[in-house]
């Protein structure tokens, strides 16, 4: 018994390259579903807004300028509605400003900081330089400066109305309440509170934010309560509130619930797939040894061992690979789940991000591994235990019972011939090489074929917007008067107002948003309609809605609903459903509806059509007005949205990449299985007069057929799997259409090709040195 034992861990050190391709393949199964599936969980962990240590606000109120007193009005009305006092009522400043660098326009967001107080709401986190912020310093989001490329004591510009102050650069940050760069594309920075009180013209003690937190064991229905308490009060008192905001349903919790959403099930379905193609792949290569070993079978039943014994050794080479696999595997996946997490995490702007592997999916995936792979090394040896002594002693392999009939080749030469026979002699391996390289095509393709149809649907998407450059303007009366003035520029072909601000539903005070009003016959902007009629000709309280803030809101097309503006409750009808990329968030209603409502026309930007070589000197130039907030060329708006996009579909490429290195090893592992079980047939023909190359050649054609016949079916398999990474998509952004891309094609096919090619490079080097006597007496 010891003696078979032992012979099992010498054929394992022995055959090496055999042995090597167990173990990586264990590993892989291993490695990468603890990362994958633990990836979700570790983020959610790290962003769980419950914590203590988070402190996000939960309600946020914007004003005009208005004295700090109010704070104590607000902590009054929260008393009386909930019965308790809100741990922290806190006034600040913020505001809207833009930057020039390096020849680019940068949106801004502001906030003031105070020395002098202790920031205990949306706190930050200091990663370079300080935040005790004295008269002209200030502190830079962290993967702002990033983009930027700027460093510590470099200096900004802001630009304020007709204000411009320069400002030294003493600290990088992370905000608690905003996400990176990459995943808003919107720069935050933070300034003395005394100098953007001056920057803003407003007196002391004014300010336009303020924050609340309540208490960590707040109910959401406590604090709608709260804010529809607070809004009648402020209704009450003539006290313009500009917006009400729930930050931790909205801010942090929306965006990043919706990308790590569709992150986690990117990582779960691609995980799945790779534990079943890599299962294959193992099967396999286990049931080449078993066929390999039946000689060796023989002789032990010739010897007196029980098939108990016999099996029991098979099982044990499986145990002995699979449990250093476990080991290195999941080494492996902690450091991969911290790759991961911590690319993630700086890719979103995530604080204190952290690894969480929980026993249980530990436990599951090595389980899970360690069944499937003695699972698969019982079905392989099974045969070898049932035969006869005689039968084993033989060798005899019973893979296939008919052969192919030649007099169907009889015209083939006999470089087709030798491969078309071996694919067909061996039917096992040859579809299960099948099914694990058009497995790993699948999930590659599918990938690709998603990404590359969403870039071809943004590309018609922003066919429909026919403006060159989009202006929101410095106005709190929403009047036409800066309109009127800028519109008879020279340079304009042709332009159009429109108005955009957020506001928040009736039905659901805790949701907002993006509303924005066109012109009915608007010729700069088209609305992608997916679903409705959309407007009607007459002027009707009518408004259509993105995809995903119908789904959001719980709306479909025909259904009533009302919104607050301007303080006032507006009813309206749903009347179509439009595909949107600047935003998830928006709702579009007709310009002329607003004028029949108030009795005037609302407006805060302009649409312009210029020529297209004044668009960069127009965007300037309006950027540099005073009346202008922001200006944004559609170039760069196209490029700030394709970004965004990118930026929550990363973890794709890495998906890609994975599927590409699970094809090539179903390749080259099936290339290493046929060598090994041809070994005295390649020696008889080369005895014969076959030369290395012709070999080669065979079995690249007998590859080639198996790969051929892999791609077909992936492509295949790979388009209903691409549907559905395009609904989880839609429910994240919005729907993709369906595009036939000939590349996405032909980049599988080369490295198809790519791969076959590489994987014979070993055998070249087997075949060279092999010795023909010794490969014919083999048998």
């Amino acid at each position: 018994m010891k003696a078979i034992y032992k012979a099992v861990l010498r054929d394992i050190y022995f055959h090496k390259g055999r042995s090597f391709i167990t173990f990586f393949a264990l590993f892989l199964v291993i490695a990468f579903p603890i990362a994958m599936f633990s990836t979700g969980a570790s983020i959610e962990n790290s962003i769980n807004i419950t914590n203590e240590e988070y402190h996000l606000a939960h309600m946020d109120l914007y004003f005009g300028p208005i004295h700090e007193d109010i704070t104590t009005n607000i902590t009054d009305t929260i008393i009386d509605t909930l019965g308790v006092s809100p741990e922290r009522v806190q006034a600040q400043l913020n505001t809207k400003t833009k930057i020039f660098h390096e020849e680019t326009w940068y949106s801004v967001q502001t906030f003031g900081v105070n020395p002098n107080k202790t920031l205990e709401i949306n706190q930050v986190k200091i990663i370079e330089g300080k935040f005790d912020l004295k008269a002209g310093e200030i502190a830079v989001m962290d993967t702002f400066a990033t983009h930027l490329n700027i460093s510590i004591g470099d200096s900004l510009t802001l630009n304020l109305g007709s204000r411009n102050e320069t400002y030294s650069i003493v600290g990088f940050i992370q905000a608690i309440n905003y996400v990176s760069y990459d995943l808003v594309q919107q720069g935050f920075i933070y300034l003395n509170e005394a100098d953007l009180r001056d920057l803003m013209g407003f007196p002391d003690q004014y300010f336009n934010e303020v924050l609340i937190y309540l208490s960590e064991d707040i109910t959401d229905e406590e604090v709608e309560i709260c804010s529809i308490n607070l809004r009648d009060y402020f209704k009450e008192n003539h006290i313009p509130v500009y917006f009400l905001w729930h930050t931790r349903i909205v801010s942090y919790g929306a965006v990043l619930s919706d990308t790590l959403n569709l992150t986690s099930s990117y990582l779960a379905t691609s995980a799945t797939l790779i534990v079943i193609i890599v299962g294959i792949v193992i099967f396999i290569i286990t049931k080449r040894y078993a066929i390999e070993q039946r000689k060796q079978t023989g002789m032990l039943y010739s010897y007196g061992f029980s098939s108990k014994t016999i099996m029991s050794a098979f099982l044990l080479r499986t145990s002995v690979l699979s449990f250093f696999a476990m080991i290195f595997g999941s080494v492996a996946g902690w450091y991969l789940l911290k790759l991961l997490t911590s690319f993630l995490g700086n890719l979103w702007g995530l604080l204190n991000v952290s690894a969480l592997i929980t026993a249980g999916t530990v436990s599951e995936v090595l389980l899970s591994t360690f069944g499937v792979s003695l699972l698969f090394t019982f079905l392989a040896a099974r045969e070898n235990v049932s035969l006869t002594p005689y039968e084993a002693i033989r060798g005899k392999i019973k893979e296939f019972s008919q052969k192919m009939n030649l007099s169907v080749m009889v015209r083939f030469p006999i470089q087709l011939k030798v491969p078309i026979r071996n694919v067909s002699r061996n039917k096992v391996r040859s579809v299960l090489t099948v099914l694990a390289f058009s497995g790993s095509i699948m999930l590659s393709f599918s990938l690709i074929n998603t990404q590359t149809n969403l870039t071809e649907t943004q590309e018609d998407f922003f066919s429909t917007l026919n403006w060159d450059v989009q202006t929101i303007f410095n106005t709190h009366d929403y009047s036409d008067s800066i309109y009127l003035e800028m519109k008879e520029n020279e340079e304009i072909i042709t332009c159009e107002p429109f108005l955009e601000r957020n506001v928040q539903f009736f039905e659901q005070v805790e949701k907002i948003t993006i509303f924005r009003g066109i012109l009915s016959n608007s010729t700069l902007i088209e609305l992608d309609l997916q679903e409705g009629p959309g407007f009607s000709d007459e002027i009707k309280d009518e408004v259509i809605l993105s995809q995903f803030n119908a789904d959001n809101l719980g709306y479909s097309v025909g259904d009533n609903c009302s919104f607050w503006l301007f303080d006032q409750q507006i009813n309206v009808t749903v009347v179509g459903i439009a595909r949107t990329m600047d935003s998830p968030l928006l709702m579009y209603i007709q310009l002329e509806t607003l004028e029949d409502i108030f009795g005037f026309m609302p407006i805060n930007g302009m649409l312009v059509d210029v020529e297209d070589t004044e668009i960069n000197d127009y965007t300037n130039v309006l950027n540099e007005n005073s009346d202008v907030q922001f200006a944004i060329k559609k170039a760069k708006f196209e490029t700030r949205i394709r970004n965004i996009v990118a930026s929550q579909t990363v973890i794709v490429n890495i998906m890609v990449v994975l599927g590409l290195i699970v094809s090539f090893l179903s390749i080259f592992s099936t290339t290493i299985i046929i060598v090994i079980e041809r070994d005295r047939e390649y020696a008889l023909q080369r005895v014969f007069g076959f030369s290395t190359w012709q070999i080669l050649t065979q079995i690249f054609l007998e590859l080639s057929f198996l790969v051929l016949i892999a791609l077909l079916l992936g492509y295949l398999t790979g388009n209903y799997l691409s549907a559905y990474w395009k609904n989880l998509i839609a429910e994240s952004f919005f729907s993709i259409n369906n595009y036939f891309i000939w590349t996405d094609y032909l980049v599988l096919f080369l490295f198809a090709l790519g791969a076959t090619i590489f994987s014979l490079y070993p055998e070249y080097q087997t075949l060279k040195k092999q010795y023909l006597a010794e490969g014919i007496k083999e048998e």
